[in-house]
């Protein structure tokens, strides 16, 4: 890292602030320019990755209504609300048990066997 004489440092400064006054805006060097450029980006990546979860999840609440419904007719309250509220895991394990289930309550009660 090269460091400027404290008089050149000061000029510096002074020269900065005075470019700042002149055009109302603040002088963002390249170091605090890449560093804004990354935490764009990786707030980016993370918007994306948790869309992508929340979408598979609402994918897989979908699939699950779907099937209960053409199986069991209307769902009750409480079935549709724990599928809202369901884990990832919890979504598996109740859309492998639709396959066997002989009631809704089965569903969301029995592990299934198959794998």
């Amino acid at each position: 890292m090269m460091k400027l004489p404290v008089a050149l440092e000061q000029q510096l400064q002074h020269e900065i602030q005075a470019l700042e006054e002149s055009t109302k805006m603040q002088y963002v060097t390249s170091i605090e320019r890449m560093a804004i450029a990354k935490g764009l980006e990786q707030g980016l990546e993370q918007g994306l990755e948790q869309g992508l979860e929340r979408g598979v999840l609402k994918g897989e609440q979908k699939t699950l209504r779907r099937l209960l419904e053409r199986r069991f007719h209307a769902l009750p309250h409480w079935a549709v609300e724990r599928i809202s509220q369901a884990s990832e895991a919890e979504l598996e394990q109740w859309l492998d048990n639709v396959l066997d289930a002989t009631s809704i309550e089965a569903i969301f009660t029995e592990l299934s066997t198959a794998h």
